[in-house]
């Protein structure tokens, strides 16, 4: 059964309150549009009319049922955001018409097709299985005896167990923290970590895996044994 979730951007609700928003506007859209199948289908169908956001203008050349598709889609968004608005009517007191108006001008609704069915509890408990089967593997003796090659793993004898139990500890905190933010957080969260390790102690996850899975190349190696002096 396809699903998807409901992005709220620009929305005057809340923070704490946004999952109860967000479940006001799924449930209008999937009245209006026929279930979360329905609901995806109409998604879709509006972008491949409009070549990407729902919300870019229709092409002159696009057909009756294209456009009537496009306007679908947005009178169900338009449905869920007033459904949201009333239910959160307490946010507009002492607002004028005027002032509501130019804050409801930038709200924006759009959904993440999910195909996921698993539910999170069961993904996170996988993800940990993958992560702690890594990290077995990680510390056997072939793995080891590639990473001393690297000038800065000479030496290395295996993580200890402290070190194992963290490394699963933050990657169920990175699941958690990646499971409800958006995916262009995500990514910008990421490089900033890799940029700044980096700098800092001249190792992250890239030069691991490129270390992991490629010889040893020089130009890194040299510049990894600077991080010694």
């Amino acid at each position: 059964m396809r699903r998807y979730e409901v992005i709220l951007e620009r929305v005057m609700v809340p923070y704490h309150e946004r999952e109860l928003a967000r479940v006001i506007a799924s449930q209008v859209l999937d009245a209006r549009l026929g279930g979360p199948a329905g609901v995806v289908d109409a998604f879709q169908a509006a972008q491949a009319v409009t070549g990407g956001d729902p919300r870019w203008p229709v092409p002159e050349s696009a057909s009756r049922s294209d456009v009537a598709a496009v306007k679908r889609w947005r009178r169900a968004t338009e449905a869920a955001l007033d459904a949201v608005e009333r239910g959160f009517a307490h946010v507009f007191l002492g607002m004028s018409e005027e002032e509501i108006e130019l804050a409801r001008a930038d709200e924006f609704l759009s959904i993440v097709p999910t195909s996921n069915d698993l539910p999170l509890p069961a993904r996170l408990l996988l993800a940990m299985g993958i992560e702690i089967g890594w990290e077995i593997t990680e510390n056997s003796p072939a793995i080891i005896r590639h990473y001393r090659q690297q000038a800065i793993a000479a030496g290395y004898t295996g993580d200890s167990i402290l070190n194992s139990v963290s490394d699963t500890v933050m990657m169920s905190c990175g699941f958690i923290f990646v499971s409800r933010v958006r995916a262009r957080i995500v990514i910008a969260v990421a490089l900033v970590f890799e940029i700044f390790t980096a700098c800092m102690i001249r190792d992250n996850l890239t030069l691991n895996v490129i270390g992991l899975i490629a010889p040893p190349i020089p130009d890194i190696h040299e510049w990894q044994a600077g991080a010694k002096h």
